[in-house]
């Protein structure tokens, strides 16, 4: 996908019964297709659909749909139908079950165990609090457009500067003087670029390594976060 150049569009039709009053939440299946989730807003029971083929760019008319899943949720669940909190599910192929991951009737995040017959459920609000918006992560390998030139390391390690006058020996600069006194965090829209330590050694402010490379981007396109300390 050529960000430069490409824009989004619709690519296929959905399956299910298109009920507005439904929550639906697209997921990925088997890295390379697509699986969708429908709750009925009445029932709060759950189909899931799973794409038939692997999916291509530009072949939207051809995606095939097929029933995957039928969940029965049972009455005395504490699960509801938000669209605002939508759910967000992993299915596992091999044992035919799903993990499902949602707000309940009380505004608490919950996680939602089904297999077979079997249906499980555990309010984690003392993990997450009150009405946690969640996603499901699937980690991407297609490079981002940085809009400048591309720095062959966004963060690289510390030089290793040794800490002469600090509490340490041979060991990195970071944080072995007597005190930190200021952090600055260069970022653009490559991310982090570079980070840089001012320390405290007696009266004078000492001045520590570049960790990074600030070299490919100009200052106007450098945001600096500066803590004091």
């Amino acid at each position: 996908f050529d960000f430069s150049i490409e824009s989004l569009k619709p690519y296929c039709n959905l399956p299910g019964k298109n009920d507005l009053s439904n929550v639906r939440t697209l997921e990925i299946y088997r890295r390379d297709r697509f699986s969708i989730l429908e709750q009925d807003w009445n029932t709060r029971n759950i189909e899931i659909w799973v794409t038939k083929d692997k999916i291509k760019n530009g072949d939207g008319e051809s995606v095939e749909w097929m029933k995957f899943m039928n969940v029965l949720v049972p009455i005395w669940s504490n699960i509801v139908v938000d669209d605002l909190h939508r759910p967000s599910y992993f299915i596992d192929e091999k044992s035919n079950g799903l993990a499902l991951c949602c707000i309940n009737k009380n505004g608490n995040t919950g996680i939602y165990i089904v297999k077979g017959d079997k249906f499980h459920e555990i309010e984690i609000n003392e993990l997450v609090g009150f009405g946690t918006r969640h996603r499901t992560y699937y980690p991407s390998f297609v490079p981002l457009p940085t809009g400048a030139n591309d720095a062959k390391s966004h963060f690289a390690f510390p030089r290793g500067v040794e800490a002469t006058n600090g509490v340490g020996e041979n060991e990195w600069d970071d944080g072995f003087f007597d005190n930190v006194k200021k952090i600055s965090v260069g970022q653009s829209d490559t991310g982090v670029a570079f980070v840089k330590f001012d320390y405290s050694n007696n009266k004078a402010v000492v001045i520590g390594a570049v960790h990074g490379n600030a070299t490919h981007i100009t200052y106007d396109d450098v945001s600096f976060l500066i803590l004091f300390f």
